[in-house]
């Protein structure tokens, strides 16, 4: 069973182990582990049977671990060609806090089944999203549309059965009042 805090710990310590050694692109398993676990839970978490509102703050933590972890070993794997080697490490160390922050709820909802202060969970999770995209540690909403393969035509589509399965939710409200 895979613990984010765990996982979160070996990141902090390769990344200290790379600020004083240099950057081995051979020793990036931590970033590789949490980023298959966070895809794999985004699944699980979409297919529990946990209310919407909870579903909802727990696929947005993970998804949110997921991409800045994803961005953050792109931008160790290139820091020394592009002369950012000490900087990258270091901001990589400030996202890691943020990460940490979070782990504990992700590891007690997906390991344990424990539901706990979904309000905090949405406001670490806001909070982890806004510092990664502040420090260029967030992909935008483009890229990632592109990399799960979505067209423009997709999301509008959603978007149109969106708007109408919640038409049809407010008519069936409004019928029972």
């Amino acid at each position: 069973m895979f613990s984010y805090v765990e996982g979160f710990e070996s990141i902090q310590k390769m990344l200290r182990d790379f600020l004083e050694n240099g950057i081995d692109i051979s020793k990036l398993d931590p970033l590789d582990r949490v980023i298959e676990s966070a895809k794999i839970d985004q699944i699980k978490i979409l297919n529990s049977y946990q209310p919407l509102l909870v579903q909802r703050a727990f696929f947005g933590a993970t998804r949110n671990i997921n991409n800045v972890v994803e961005v953050m070993k792109e931008r160790i794997k290139i820091a020394r060609e592009i002369h950012e080697n000490p900087k990258t490490l270091e901001l990589s160390l400030e996202i890691v806090e943020q990460l940490s922050a979070i782990a504990p709820y992700i590891d007690d909802f997906v390991n344990k089944d424990r539901i706990k202060e979904i309000e905090r969970v949405n406001e670490l999770s806001r909070i982890l999203y806004r510092k990664a995209s502040y420090l260029g540690f967030y992909r935008d909403i483009e890229s990632q549309l592109k990399d799960a393969r979505i067209t423009n035509d997709e999301v509008k589509a959603f978007v149109e059965k969106l708007s109408e399965n919640i038409g049809l939710e407010v008519e069936t409200l409004d019928e029972s009042s």
